[in-house]
């Protein structure tokens, strides 16, 4: 290795080291409060759970208890399946309040948060409802792109036969394997 090579790496190695204490006091600094300390974000995630669900009773406000579902989800951490789960139950609101459009990106919000903690069963089953909500509002093409999504989640070698088969059916049951 050649002198200015290595001197390059020396120096990236030793700028690294001297911003880690650093990085660190300021992630400390900026942390979170502890999970169940009052005012924490699981704690207030759970506070707008709680309030969007008196609101469901009353079909005027599942938009607003939708928008607190949304809230509450950006709230909870990626790994925790309500975060998937307050997005699903967001879009079904939207849906029956009669903002479509919003409740099938929404859907496709669901997918993506269970897909990012690797729950593929779940992102598929919400491909496959986003794309019936599709079908209702934007028509084929698009309905088309998330059915094949969801079909191509299916193929993966982490989903047993019988939740393919399942993932296919939903798929067909849902007028999509000709949108």
């Amino acid at each position: 290795m050649r002198f200015a090579a290595r001197h390059a790496l020396f120096v990236a190695a030793a700028l690294t080291s001297a911003a880690l204490p650093l990085s660190r006091a300021l992630a400390q600094q900026n942390a979170p409060a502890a999970a169940g300390a009052p005012g924490s974000e699981p704690d207030r995630a759970a506070a707008l759970r709680a309030k969007a669900e008196s609101l469901m009773a009353d079909r005027s406000r599942y938009r607003e208890a939708a928008d607190l579902l949304r809230q509450a989800s950006a709230l909870t951490p990626v790994e925790d399946g309500t975060r998937s789960d307050d997005l699903h139950l967001a879009a079904n609101l939207l849906f029956y309040a009669g903002a479509i459009g919003n409740a099938q990106s929404i859907m496709v919000e669901a997918a993506e948060a269970a897909l990012a903690r690797g729950d593929i069963l779940v992102a598929a089953n919400s491909l496959v409802d986003a794309g019936w909500i599709a079908n209702q509002h934007h028509g084929a093409a698009e309905a088309r792109v998330l059915a094949f999504r969801a079909l191509h989640l299916a193929a993966s070698p982490l989903l047993n036969d019988d939740q393919r088969d399942a993932i296919r059916k939903r798929v067909i049951l849902a007028g999509l394997e000709h949108a």
